[in-house]
């Protein structure tokens, strides 16, 4: 009885955060939202820019009882920390939940200038820079700045953000493993083409008017999410319209960065154990010509493995019918539990990290 009573808050909670969203106020709220009984809480890390300017980044620790790895989420451009743990049907969708019950804490962070995070001059937010503060982040949680000491760091990227994780990976060498989503080294010249065209400067978006940003702050257009980041059969249009409500930001020299990050060298200098998945329907990565091969898992490896030479430690997994945003596709807990999967085989939610020969694997 006490069990049903606990899920049942957790249940109260996000219909409130979720109703709270509709009406256009939400914000910390949905950043308090308890993960399947796992204690969840604001944290905020001071960082540095640009070579001293002092910015912070925004986002939730939860924390499983007895959990020593954690996991740090870096959501995409136009994302924020709703991406890994979505308000609406979290039994579904939401990363957070199910890395919680296998017993990772997760830190699902808002990346400069997104969400609650500081907003510095769009002309300091690039890769470089988030994948420094990104950096800082890591080096916060192994320190023991939200109390518990992590000596075990997996980065979690989602599209720019794996792009993120990339650089953060290849220049600090901090993070013990790292997942890749939602990011290939040859993306969609077509799908790129029309992410481009989609964007427009946020301060022209309702959404953001109020907030007077700076012209190089960008956005989607209204109505163009489900197009660009589902295969719309393979989504409910609820969650494309939540997802259109709660967009975020990003800007014009992160979107340029991006495809320097894309064509560098970056990921050959990675050595820790990195599990690559995408949707096979990603229409931005894997549809047209002359793109990276996303029909099954082991040809997403076969297309990735020589960008990786730094590691014989190479998975790939591609979630069926799944579109760009593979978290929020219908299947997603399918991706989910490959995340757990993975990431037990690898390094372990709790002290002693598993011992596994390095070899890299497929479907």
């Amino acid at each position: 009885m006490a069990g049903r009573s606990r899920r049942s808050s957790r249940h109260a909670v996000r219909l409130a955060v979720f109703l709270m969203i509709l009406l256009g106020t939400a914000g910390a709220a949905r950043a308090q939202a308890a993960s399947a009984g796992t204690p969840c809480r604001a944290v905020s890390v001071p960082v540095t820019v640009a070579g001293g300017i002092p910015e912070t980044i925004r986002g939730q620790l939860c924390l499983p009882a007895g959990a020593t790895t954690v996991q740090v989420l870096i959501p995409g451009a136009t994302c924020s920390v709703g991406y890994w743990d979505f308000p609406y049907e979290p039994d579904r969708y939401s990363y957070v939940d199910a890395l919680a019950s296998a017993g990772y804490a997760t830190l699902d962070i808002n990346t400069l200038g997104v969400g609650d995070s500081s907003r510095p001059p769009s002309a300091l937010v690039a890769i470089e820079s988030d994948a420094s503060a990104v950096h800082q982040v890591i080096q916060a949680a192994r320190n023991g700045a939200f109390g518990p000491h992590f000596p075990r760091v997996i980065a979690v990227g989602h599209s720019m953000g794996t792009a993120v994780a990339w650089h953060e990976a290849a220049v600090y060498h901090d993070i013990d493993g790292l997942i890749a989503t939602g990011n290939v080294h040859l993306p969609s010249v077509t799908g790129a083409s029309q992410g481009l065209a989609d964007l427009y400067p946020a301060d022209l978006d309702p959404r953001f008017a109020p907030d007077h940003l700076d012209p190089r702050y960008l956005t989607t257009r209204p109505g163009t999410r489900g197009p660009l980041f589902y295969n719309e059969a393979d989504a409910d249009p609820t969650v494309i319209a939540l997802d259109e409500r709660t967009k975020d930001v990003a800007t014009y020299l992160y979107a340029g960065t991006y495809f320097a990050e894309d064509a560098d060298a970056d990921t050959a200098r990675i050595s820790v154990p990195v599990l690559l998945a995408d949707g096979q329907d990603d229409h931005l990565m894997c549809t047209g010509v002359a793109v990276t091969d996303c029909s099954s898992s082991s040809a997403l490896l076969a297309s990735e493995a020589p960008y990786y030479t730094g590691t014989g430690c190479l998975s790939a997994y591609v979630l069926p019918s799944a579109g760009h945003d593979l978290n929020l596709s219908l299947n997603a807990r399918s991706f989910f539990a490959e995340a757990v999967r993975w990431s037990d085989t690898w390094i372990g939610p709790r002290a002693p990290s598993p011992h596994r020969r390095c070899a890299a694997t497929g479907d």
